[in-house]
């Protein structure tokens, strides 16, 4: 059970990596759609008609969460689920201020005359980015609370790795979290 939740969080930002080639927004005047643009599009830049649309830094900053994301799902330790709620935290936070970003400017330069309607591409990395930094706070805090609790069973029934601080049972010669190999008695 513990190897299948360590894989948990890496799967949710790979999947906010496959989000980001959905559609963000559409942007339409009147009934007329004039641009319908990818998150990856804003990480880019990329060409509406005859306008440039730069890079974004907060879509490269989401994006960038992302795929750290994925990496630092991957780590052993006991950091991974702190650095992984952190970068969830950090992405869904660039995903919203972009799409606010995105909202004053359009309303601006369109002169009300432009509309933006968002898509999955903005939807699902905002909602799983927030799924993310709640998932490893979960596990933060169910780790913690499993330390804290000590034994519960017999007597020396289970111990913690002193790497990790994952619980493990007492005959464990190794970590099941991260390899660890136990002294002896320890």
């Amino acid at each position: 059970m513990q190897n299948q939740k360590r894989r948990i969080s890496p799967a949710i930002f790979g999947l906010i990596i496959l989000c980001f080639f959905l559609t963000f927004t559409t942007i339409s005047c009147g009934n007329q759609e004039v641009a319908k643009l990818s998150t990856f599009d804003f990480v880019t830049g990329t060409t509406v008609g005859d306008e440039e649309i730069d890079a974004n830094p907060l879509a490269i900053i989401a994006f960038l969460a992302a795929v750290s994301g994925v990496g630092f799902g991957f780590m052993k330790g006991n950091k991974k689920s702190i650095i992984s709620a952190v970068v969830g935290g950090i992405g869904f936070i660039s995903i919203l201020v972009l799409k606010i970003m995105l909202d004053s400017k359009i309303t601006e330069q369109g002169d009300g005359m432009l509309k933006a309607e968002y898509g999955p591409g903005y939807y699902l990395p905002l909602i799983l980015f927030l799924g993310a930094a709640g998932f490893n706070i979960y596990l933060i805090a169910s780790k913690s609370t499993g330390q804290l609790q000590g034994n519960t069973g017999a007597e020396g029934s289970h111990k913690f790795c002193t790497q990790c601080g994952s619980r493990n049972e007492a005959g464990n010669e190794f970590c099941t979290e991260c390899g660890n190999k136990f002294i002896l008695g320890g």
